[in-house]
């Protein structure tokens, strides 16, 4: 028999097997149960007859169930429809009979649509409630109160006790994450989630849960369980909890006021000692719960060591029975401390804290408010804790009251006893009894409103009321809005704000109306002085009212100023014009306290004439203060300025606004209000105003321009009308800058030649040069675009006048301070945009130890300026009859001791540049203590420059070395030059120095000596070419006499045309003939140097190279093929020419030749081939070098195979290997491997799913190759981390991406080496409580079925496959 024909038969056998084990099984477990099997009375069902019989009771509803054995456990009954959990569940039965000892009859509550059948013979199963009803040892008390879920038991504690048969309510209160268990309509326990998440995933799926019975007694029992089920109710969405009236070891007595009283009445052990109540009723959040309670009976005091305490719960879950931890409620755990004072615990569950006195045993308040930002607790007034653990959104608008004695007092001491009522009347939120109210112009009395609630009124706001208008009585919960302030009010509605002191805001209004007793005809009056007479207006009192006095500005005025008569007031002419000038407020004080407001303007009318005014702020110092004659008196005032910018003379009556007032104005056009007192009393002027405010120029200046400078100690730009990109000259004075001195002060002036109008020294194209005092001389520290101090000159004394030029020079510009040059291209001037605009601007910054007042800049007006010719920075230039110049070095030159000369004229860079110089002074020589004096030259690409440090210059620094010698630096540029000891040149009377630039460097000479050949440097390295001479002397002192210092003669020649280099050959062609071989010899005979030859795989061990000759080598020719070579010969300054070799005949002994003998071997490619080179000439003998062997290579019909496992072996660099052929001659062939050896990269796993609801990081593990990189849309370096042979990515990049399949490419070292990663991305975020899938399980039958059906259709495939 086969293999497969045994397996196949082997698996038939043990389907069969199995099929029938379980068959077997559940067959056995059918044999109890009787065929007479009961079902469908009134809903219950039993499975075994003889373990419970069920019968139809005497009511119409009623189910009888007795016990069918007494030995064991009975099996279940079950009621047979299904508990609709998202209602109330209720059971009433009667427990008529229960055998003594160890018996009960139980509850038992599963989750889920199906009965189950699996739970065998425990009182307490897993994933299930219940609730097991026992007889006392006596067998006439039964007590309910022996709960277990999930096979633990939970609650030990009897919920009370009765004598005989017990009837009894059961209920069941479901939700998604709790089920409450209620005895007689009293809250008995809670169960939640995290008893066994199981229990409820299986309940809330379904919404449906199933109730069993069963009994329990002790073999051979004289009694079996009877239980007479009366009814079973699944239809209420709610009902009402009951409140315990009764417990163990407490007692409790209603009064005929309506309190209790509850006293305890034992004293066991914890927790039997615990005496607890619970009233049962519901209380509103909505309104402060009071309990008010008197201590009628103490057992001892927490000082004396005795622990007896009171605890008093506000609790959000109906009956909370916990301890005084409870984290549901809001609890009071009171002590006794002493016969004086009580103190406690307060707060919510562990999060109590503190203790709180309280003074007497009777007439005791406490009170709890529960808000949306939490709970407030106080005991007679006082708060004892706020907390925001509980808020109103826990209670539900719902809350009830607990009650807990404790005491472990001796037996003798007295049992607690405290008398109580709970009180829900007074509103939580401010609460305005009557919220509208009038007011009556003719009663004129204040406007009370009375509140309530448990917070006062803070403040009444709207209708423009302050805390003068209102009062409030906090003890009498009033606010009242005082008459004086509604009087003034006219008729109508008014709305106000009653604000709360835990902010609720409570709108109220006061409706005036009735009318007033007061009736002014006009209550504001002029008296002209130009035209004095008694003023009157009306006054009419009714109601009684009459004219008490009158004050002015709260001072009384003489009665003999005014008469009041017949309802008329008259002010007296000559008590008005006695005030003077002026608006005066006068209050007419009535006799019921009320006050009238009547206004008096003392005036003269406004009258001059005066033409429009134009002011041109650009030219600020032509603006002239403005002068105006008034006809009268009684000016007050220019409505647009502000007093400082105007006088006036009340005796010359004249009115004078200042050149600041008038400049002070904006462009655009005005009018100046020239205001008297009264109203309406005023004259305008009118003004023009155009541009800027502008001194000489200067935009914002400090102070007014004086004849010579305008000074400037804050941010100012230039506004004037000098074109400033065609160059400017700026004039000033620098003032009260502290000594820098290297950073010792941090305060400068800013001179910035930007693009754009303001910013600081850092933004914007173009330059910022600072100012600074530098050991009280000048210092400019300039920067390109904000970045960097490219340059610092040190020049005068700060205190002198300093002049600052920016000027373009064949497209450089300079920029000239104090005639020390800095030289800048137009793009770093103007960046990308050479059309901008070119701004000036001042700024200042007067940081770290800056002098007081800060710095101060006297501003010239900027002239235009341009440079023609040369400029001359520290000494003079003359020319002389014969052209040539003479520099004479003066005494004014820079703080580095160097004076320039730079002619702005182009030079041509592809002539000879020779300076030809005689020294006519000279101020030291070098080798006097090495006295720092020099003759330099300097030629850039930029007109201007003279920097000895710019690499892209040439240099020339001359040195008198001693008397008649001289030597010095020549090359690129350098921040220090050295000097070249080797060689030094004597000086002659006329000297020369020659820059020669050439194609592959610049030669200098001096003196027909070559001192240097630049190889950074050639012809190409410039478009333009200007030079620059410098004269430095660091030997004679800054007030040496002219004498004694710098003076040079020199001239330029820039005529002579460079004659470049050629390299050149006696013979373009040669042959070589392998019949007669010998040496192949190129002649040179050019004017440049040779420097190599290339072409054709050549090597350097190919030929040799001796003075003019080069010498191709016979040895290596007789290894190549016959046929045409071409050569390049290049010389030093980079010309060429072309050898053409001609290689023919046939060797006399035979040469082996190897075809391409210069290869590559890379082995980081995905799949490297070996190296195959062609060969012939002779017979091949052997391949040898870096230790190759036959094993590591072929050969074959004229090819020669170096194997990639031996290319591959060897370390990356280049190898020759030599070729022998049967005659003895050679021939080398060069291979240059590079790379690493290609690994295709591989991981552990190439597939991943992304939970969002459990997200986690992703985890590769690299099992072949090396990591380089790892790819995928919106990922980036940081979004993971690679340690050796792993790569984690984070979490965060997967949440971060939308649900799907991504894929992500894993790199390895080596070309086209990749491999990809799927991450499918799904769920949503975990939430608090996430559903779960359950599942129920069908009965026996259905079991047995289903175990059949699948074994039979096994055996069907197996037969099939078998067959």
């Amino acid at each position: 028999m086969s293999k497969n024909i045994r397996i196949k038969l082997s698996a038939i056998l043990l389907t069969l097997v199995l099929a029938f084990g379980l068959t077997a099984v559940l067959a056995v477990r059918a044999e109890d149960e009787p065929a007479d099997t009961v079902t469908a009375v009134n809903g219950w069902t039993n499975y075994r007859s003889q373990d419970i019989v069920l019968e139809a009771g005497e009511q119409d509803g009623e189910t009888v169930l007795t016990a069918g054995k007494s030995a064991g456990t009975t099996d279940w009954v079950w009621y047979g429809a299904d508990l609709d959990t998202t209602k109330v569940f209720e059971i009433n039965f009667t427990l008529s009979q229960v055998p003594e000892g160890d018996a009960w009859m139980g509850l038992f509550l599963f989750p889920g649509d199906k009965p189950e059948t699996k739970y065998g013979a425990t009182h307490a199963p897993e994933n299930a409630i219940s609730l097991l009803v026992r007889a006392n040892a006596s067998g006439v008390m039964f007590n309910p109160g022996e709960l277990y879920y999930n096979g633990i038991n939970t609650n030990n504690l009897s919920a009370g006790s009765q004598a005989g048969s017990f009837t009894a309510t059961v209920a069941f209160v479901f939700t998604e994450s709790t089920v409450d268990v209620l005895l007689n309509r009293v809250w008995f326990a809670r169960f939640s989630r995290s008893y066994g998440q199981a229990f409820f995933d299986a309940m809330n799926v379904s919404h449906k849960a199933q109730l069993a019975i069963r009994y329990s007694s002790l073999e051979n029992a004289a009694t079996l369980n009877q239980t007479v089920i009366h009814s079973v109710d699944n239809t209420k969405s709610e009902i009402e909890y009951k409140g315990m009236s009764q417990l163990v070891n407490g007692q409790v007595d209603e009064e005929s006021d309506g309190t209790i009283t509850l006293t305890q009445i034992a004293r066991d052990p914890m927790p039997q000692n615990n005496v607890h109540y619970v009233d049962g009723k519901v209380y509103d959040t909505d309104k402060a719960i009071d309990i008010v309670f008197d201590l009628k009976s103490i057992p001892g005091y927490h000082n004396d060591g005795v622990d007896c305490w009171i605890g008093m719960y506000v609790c959000a879950i109906p009956g909370d029975l916990g301890n005084f931890g409870s984290s549901n409620s809001a609890v009071l755990m009171l002590r006794a401390s002493s016969t004086t004072s009580f103190g406690g615990e307060v707060g919510w569950g562990a999060g109590r804290h503190g203790t709180f006195p309280i003074w007497k045993e009777s007439g005791n308040l406490m009170r709890v408010i529960i808000r949306e930002s939490g709970v407030s607790m106080l005991m007679n007034g006082g708060t004892m804790s706020e907390f925001s653990s509980l808020t109103a959104a826990d209670f539900g608008g719902k809350a009830y009251v607990s009650m807990v004695l404790y005491s472990n007092a001796s037996a003798d001491s007295p049992m607690w006893s405290v008398n109580y009522r709970v009180e829900n009347s007074e509103p939580v939120a401010l609460t305005i009894e009557e919220s509208d109210l009038n007011y009556d112009r003719a009663e004129n009395q204040d406007v009370v409103f009375r509140y309530s609630g448990c917070e006062d009124v803070a403040s009444v706001n709207g209708e423009g009321i302050t805390a003068e208008s209102y009062d409030m009585d906090l003890q009498a919960k009033t606010v009242t809005i005082k008459k004086a302030f509604l009087f003034g009010k006219p008729n109508g509605t008014l709305s106000f704000n009653l604000v709360g002191t835990n902010g609720t805001v409570a709108p109220v209004t006061v409706t005036t109306e009735g009318e007033s007793s007061v009736s002014l005809e006009s209550s504001y009056l002029e008296f002209d002085m130009d035209h004095q007479a008694d003023i009157t207006t009306g006054l009419q009192l009714s109601g009684g009212l009459s004219l008490e006095e009158i004050l002015l500005n709260g001072s009384k005025v003489s009665a003999d100023s005014y008469m009041y008569s017949a309802g008329r007031l008259t002010f007296k002419r000559s008590y008005l014009a006695g005030l003077g000038y002026g608006d005066y407020p006068f209050t007419l004080a009535l006799s019921d306290g009320a006050d009238v407001s009547l206004t008096v303007s003392v005036l003269s009318k406004i009258e001059f004439e005066q033409a429009p005014v134009i002011v041109n702020r650009a030219q600020a110092e032509t603006v002239e203060a403005l002068v105006i004659e008034l006809a009268n008196g009684g000016f007050r005032s220019v409505e647009e300025l502000s007093s400082e910018f105007y006088s006036y003379d009340p005796t010359e009556k004249t009115l004078t606004v200042t050149q600041a007032g008038l400049l002070t104005l904006s462009a655009g056009e005005h009018t100046l209000t020239v205001c008297g007192y009264g109203r309406d009393n005023q004259k305008g002027i009118s003004v023009s105003v155009s541009g800027d405010v502008a001194w000489q120029g200067w935009r914002n200046a400090s102070a007014a321009f004086d004849g010579t400078y305008v000074t400037v100690t804050n941010y100012t730009n230039y506004v004037g009308e000098v074109d400033l990109k065609g160059g400017f000259e700026l004039t000033f004075r620098a003032e009260n800058l502290a000594p820098h001195n290297g950073g010792a002060a941090d305060q400068w002036v800013g001179i910035f030649i930007h693009t754009q109008r303001g910013g600081g020294f850092q933004s914007g194209n173009g330059l910022s040069v600072l100012v600074r005092n530098e050991g009280d001389k000048a210092k400019y520290e300039t920067y390109v675009n904000g970045v960097g101090n490219v340059a610092s000159p040190v020049t005068s004394s700060l205190s002198i006048e300093h002049t600052l030029q920016f000027v373009c020079v064949e497209g450089s510009w300079l920029l000239i301070a104090d005639g020390s040059v800095q030289t800048f291209t137009a793009q770093q001037i103007f960046g990308e945009n050479p059309d901008a605009a070119l701004y000036v601007d001042i700024d200042f910054n007067n940081g770290q130890n800056a002098l007081a007042g800060g710095g101060r800049m006297l501003l010239k007006p900027i002239a235009a300026k341009s440079v023609d010719g040369a400029i001359e920075n520290g000494l003079t230039a003359e020319t002389n009859q014969d052209g040539t110049v003479t520099l004479t070095m003066s005494s004014k030159r820079q703080m580095d001791e160097t004076a320039d000369y730079i002619p702005l004229e182009e030079l041509d860079k592809t002539r000879e540049i020779v300076f030809q110089f005689t020294w006519n002074q000279i101020p030291d020589y070098h080798s006097n203590n090495s006295a720092d004096v020099w003759f330099g030259v300097i030629l850039s690409g930029k007109a201007g420059e003279t920097s000895f440090a710019d690499k892209n210059n040439l240099v020339a620094l001359i040195r008198p070395q001693s008397p008649g010698r001289m030597y010095g630096y020549f090359g690129s540029g350098t921040a220090m030059p050295g000097n070249d000891d080797q060689k030094v040149v004597e000086i002659q009377q006329i000297n020369q120095l020659k820059f020669v630039l050439l194609k592959t460097r610049t030669d200098i000479y001096l003196n027909n000596v070559k001192m240097a050949e630049v190889r950074s440097i050639d012809v190409s390295s410039y478009e333009k070419l200007y030079a620059a001479l410098r004269l430095h002397d660091a030997a004679k002192p800054m007030e040496a006499d002219i004498s004694e210092l710098w003076q040079v003669t020199y001239s330029l020649d820039n005529a002579k045309a460079v004659e470049y280099p050629q390299i050149a050959v006696e013979q373009t062609e040669l042959t070589f003939d392998k019949g007669t071989p010998a040496d192949l010899e190129i002649v040179l005979n050019g004017t440049d140097e040779f420097i190599s030859i290339t072409g054709n795989s050549i090597l350097p061990e190919n030929y040799t190279h001796s003075g003019n000759t080069i010498t191709l080598l016979s040895a290596w020719l007789q290894t190549i093929a016959n046929g045409e070579y071409n050569f390049t010969l290049t010389g030093a300054d980079g010309s060429t020419v072309e050898v053409t070799v001609t290689v023919c005949g046939e060797p006399a002994v035979a040469q082996i030749i190897v075809a391409e003998p210069v290869r590559e071997f890379d082995k980081g490619v995905k799949e490297p081939e070996d190296l195959v080179f062609e060969v012939s000439g002779d017979t091949f003998v052997s391949l040898t070098g870096h230790g190759v062997s036959e094993s590591d290579y072929s050969f074959a019909d004229g090819r020669l195979t170096i194997f990639k496992s031996y290319l591959l072996s060897v370390q990356t660099g280049e190898y020759r290997f030599t070729v022998t052929g049967a005659s003895g001659k050679t021939a080398l062939i060069t291979v240059t491997v590079k790379g690493e050896i290609y690994v295709q990269i591989a991981v552990e796993n190439a597939s991943f799913t992304f939970d969002r609801a459990n997200p986690s990081d992703i985890t590769l593990k690299i099992t072949a190759g090396v990591f380089s990189n790892l790819s995928a849309q919106g990922l980036m370096p940081g979004d993971y981390s690679v340690a050796g042979a792993t790569v984690v990515i984070s979490q965060e990049f997967f949440s971060s991406c939308e649900n799907g399949t991504i894929v992500l490419t894993l790199f390895g070292i080596g070309v086209n080496n990749s491999v990809q990663i799927q991450v499918t991305i799904t769920g949503e975020t975990k939430p608090v409580n996430p559903p779960k899938a359950g599942c129920s399980c069908g009965g026996k039958s259905s079991a047995m079925v289903a175990v059949l059906g699948a074994a039979m259709l096994i055996f069907a495939a197996a037969k099939k496959r078998f067959l």
